[in-house]
């Protein structure tokens, strides 16, 4: 069983969530939120707006969609755009 997690950049100000991205895991789902932050305009100017969220795992054998944690029942923040733009 091979499985990768589902991820979708959430913007707080329209209250909706972007496509789900499949991802390898929550490191590299981090990773590639932070450089493709860098290089959105949108983002950029409004940081405090847009959050990557963990939506759930999936098995890419099966195709099988499940919780990532037992306890999870929404979805989860990983990053917060601000914070990358407040450590520079």
């Amino acid at each position: 069983m091979s499985n990768k997690v589902l991820v979708s950049v959430y913007d707080k100000v329209a209250g909706l969530y972007s496509p789900v991205m499949t991802e390898v895991n929550t490191d590299s789902a981090i990773r590639n939120f932070k450089l493709g932050a860098k290089q959105n305009a949108q983002i950029s100017a409004c940081p405090q707006d847009y959050e990557l969220h963990l939506i759930c795992s999936m098995d890419d054998e099966t195709g099988l969609v499940f919780r990532s944690t037992e306890e999870q029942s929404a979805p989860i923040c990983l990053f917060k755009a601000v914070d990358l733009f407040s450590a520079e």
